[in-house]
């Protein structure tokens, strides 16, 4: 039998050509096609263009090998080049659309991608790239519906697939992103962009383990895919691994200004090294490209606060929230709007009721009938839920806690969501009888956990602050929740029983109006100072040595309102010679430091009497700067806590304002423990006349100075041991009230039954 030759005979060159590029493209995958062969395709288009200049599929074949490239303006020419040889040419419409859009000429691309659909209304390309188009003018129903139609019309198209997991992963829709993305990876392995996708999804279903695992892998497919680097930094805590990542979104800008998401990310990963200048920049450049983007909107907020511009990142983050209302940076907002001088605890605790509504109707009905056994003198099972076991002010508050615990009485878990630990996490793990590392769950997952593990009274020590587990405590894993240590107000969230604090800090029929929670109030001060084991000793009075007082103040500079610095500008005034001394991140770059300058000198106070410190790592060095400072000055509304305690361990007086919330009293509460209540002001006028007469008397400093340790050391203050009972008796009543409760109740379902 003869076979027949292959028909190429009939052909002419002009169209053997074309087909002689598409097959060197396809040899190596279209998608990710080798450089050298698309330069040969590129030559044989061309030829082919030459031989026969009304070849529509040589023109649409040299766009696409140059739009590979990079050189959209060819392409572009190129395109339109073959919609004039076939005018019904619906590919070359919808490249045209990518070519024009990568110029950022949105509209005319969009008008490109409509007339390819119209021309063949099952061309999943153009449905995907429309949905690219309605993403980024932020119409993500629209978006939605785009991707959906294109994978109906190719069910194995992966960039669709990719597409449509990170809108879902926009809109906080975790699980089904994660099935979109596996099923982009299934269908092409070698997908980074997939692979990242698949780990902000399983990053926000709380599979922290496998979704550093997915950027990891995104990363050895694409070493410099920047955006993988970026969450893979974030999520372990590393900032080092940011390096690439700013070199890759900045290559990306070069070719694509408009680039939103890389404006985002690039400003990111230079907030994280602290390159808050630059980072705003491109914050603000994503803004201006699209000013619906919440994200970018909060990014920009927290970048503002870290550089200390209170009230421009409170608007950011009401603007952020209002873009969008499920996803914005609520807590964030909930907690800087205590450091503004309008603090309003009104509107706050209304704000913090709406989220915690919210809150419980995203986690469904909350748990009722608990099974633990009603014995009201049994051993009980207390767990610590926190994201800050390791070097943070809250566990130089926990720790004399968790050590003085009756362990005959209580079992301590520990449920930790920390992404990073250190020696103090060690220490705190030793100590504790169940340890649990829970960043790796969702709310739903450690709720089940916490149940399965039998917990009877479930404690957040983190409040609105970073990585807490708010969500977790809205199903009611355990049948009685509290919220103590970390946060000075409300949760929200009405599955919080009690709220613990004490008299002073909470004056009866004072703040019971400001919570969801029943408050319980601890007799003496609800909290115990531990002082670091590394700090220095007291250091002589600064002012015998360099003839001026110093006031100081190392709370976070965000506490540093305009009413705060008017009044310590006044006490400047009055204290001829004197200088403020102020330490904290802001003051560790420009901005920050011009900020606070021109607050100070706005009322008077010129840049030599500002001493602006930056952060120091090591607790030692921090404290030992105490060693140059005179008289410690608390900020209001929002009082030290970690602070003052510091400052009075190392040798300084505090003058602390009253004032009428618990965020305004803690100072009040600490010193009242340590017997220093008179370093408390009723007023303005009085915390002036109080500094004004520590300073005016260098003696009486200096007797302070040298006591203030050692009665500090012998005050309630110190007193772990006696917080630990105080704490254990109401956590035992709290026990003897829902026994009483769940028997009345248990009875009554018997009866019934």
């Amino acid at each position: 039998m003869t076979v027949p030759a292959p028909p190429t005979a009939s052909l002419s060159r002009s169209s053997l050509l074309p087909r002689l590029g598409a097959w060197l493209l396809r040899k190596s995958g279209d998608a990710l096609a080798h450089r050298g062969h698309r330069l040969l395709a590129a030559a044989c288009y061309r030829q082919a263009r030459e031989l026969d200049p009304q070849n529509a599929e040589a023109a649409y074949r040299l766009g696409r090998s140059l739009l590979l490239e990079g050189s959209l303006e060819e392409a572009t020419g190129y395109f339109r080049a073959a919609i004039a040889a076939r005018p019904s040419h619906a590919e070359a419409h919808n490249n045209l659309g990518v070519a024009l859009e990568r110029q950022g000429r949105q509209q005319e691309a969009e008008a490109c991608y409509r007339r390819a659909l119209e021309l063949n209304p099952r061309l999943a390309p153009a449905h995907n790239n429309l949905g690219n188009s309605a993403l980024a003018a932020g119409r993500l129903q629209a978006a939605e519906t785009h991707y959906r139609q294109a994978i109906r019309l190719d069910p194995d198209y992966p960039e669709a697939h990719n597409n449509l997991g990170g809108l879902l992963n926009r809109l906080a829709r975790h699980a089904e992103a994660e099935a979109a993305c596996r099923r982009a990876w299934v269908l092409f392995p070698e997908f980074a962009g997939a692979a990242n996708n698949l780990g902000n999804a399983l990053w926000g279903l709380g599979k922290v383990e496998e979704a550093a695992a997915a950027f990891e892998e995104a990363l050895r497919l694409e070493p410099g895919l920047g955006e993988a680097w970026v969450n893979l930094a974030i999520l372990t805590g590393d900032a080092t691994k940011l390096a690439g990542a700013v070199d890759y979104y900045e290559k990306i800008l070069a070719r694509d200004p408009r680039s939103v998401e890389a404006h985002v990310r690039l400003g990111l990963a230079l907030q994280a090294q602290r390159r808050l200048e630059e980072a705003e920049t491109h914050f603000l450049h994503a803004l201006e490209i699209e000013p619906g983007h919440a994200f970018a909107r909060a990014s920009l907020g927290h970048n503002r606060m870290f550089e200390g511009r209170l009230e421009a990142g409170l608007a950011d983050y009401r603007r952020a929230i209002e873009l969008d209302p499920e996803n914005g940076p609520h807590s964030s907002h909930f907690f800087y709007s205590h450091y503004a001088h309008g603090f309003d605890p009104a509107r706050v605790f209304e704000a913090h009721r709406a989220w915690g509504q919210r809150v419980m109707r995203l986690a469904g009905p909350p748990r009722r009938n608990h099974p633990n056994p009603a014995d009201p003198e049994r051993r009980l099972k207390l767990g610590y839920v926190s994201a800050d076991f390791c070097r943070h002010s809250v566990t130089w508050f926990f720790e004399p806690l968790l050590r003085h615990h009756d362990r005959s009485r209580f079992e301590i878990h520990c449920y930790s969501n920390l992404v990073k630990g250190d020696e103090v996490t060690e220490r705190i793990r030793a100590q504790a009888d169940g340890w649990r590392d829970v960043r790796l769950k969702s709310d739903a997952d450690l709720a089940a956990r916490i149940e399965a593990d039998g917990i009877d009274i479930l404690v957040d020590l983190n409040g609105h602050t970073s990585g807490h587990r708010l969500g977790a405590f809205a199903r009611k894993p355990a049948p009685i929740q509290a919220s103590y240590l970390g946060y000075p107000d409300t949760t929200g969230v009405p599955a919080i029983d009690t709220r613990i604090t004490d008299a002073v800090a909470d004056p009866p029929g004072w703040t019971e109006a400001g919570h969801v929670e029943r408050l319980t109030r601890l007799p003496g001060c609800f909290l115990a100072y531990q002082p670091p084991a590394d700090a220095p000793a007291v250091a002589p009075l600064p002012c015998l040595a360099t003839g001026r007082v110093t006031f100081g103040s190392f709370n976070n500079a965000l506490k540093t309102n305009p009413r705060v610095a008017a009044l310590w500008a006044r006490i400047l005034d009055r204290v001829p010679g004197s200088r403020l001394l102020l330490k904290h991140t802001a003051f560790g770059n420009p901005r920050g430091r011009e900020h606070f300058a021109r607050m100070f000198g706005e009322h008077g106070v010129g840049p030599e009497r500002l001493d602006l410190r930056d952060f120091t790592a090591s607790t030692e060095s921090h404290l030992a700067l105490y060693g140059e400072v005179d008289v410690a000055l608390d900020p209001f509304p929002y009082n030290g806590t970690t602070t003052t305690c510091e400052a009075l361990w190392m040798g300084v007086p505090v003058v602390a304002l009253a004032g009428r919330v618990h965020v305004g009293r803690v100072g009040v509460s600490l010193l009242s423990a340590a017997g220093l209540a008179d370093w408390v002001a009723a007023g303005e006028e009085e915390y002036l006349a109080q500094a004004v007469a520590l300073a005016a008397d260098p003696e009486g400093l200096a007797r302070i100075r040298a006591a203030l340790r050692p009665r500090l050391a012998a005050s309630p203050l110190l007193d772990g041991a006696g917080l630990a009972r105080r704490l254990e008796r109401a956590y035992r009543q709290m026990w003897h009230d829902w026994c009483e409760t769940a028997g009345k109740q248990r009875k009554e379902a018997g009866a019934a039954t």
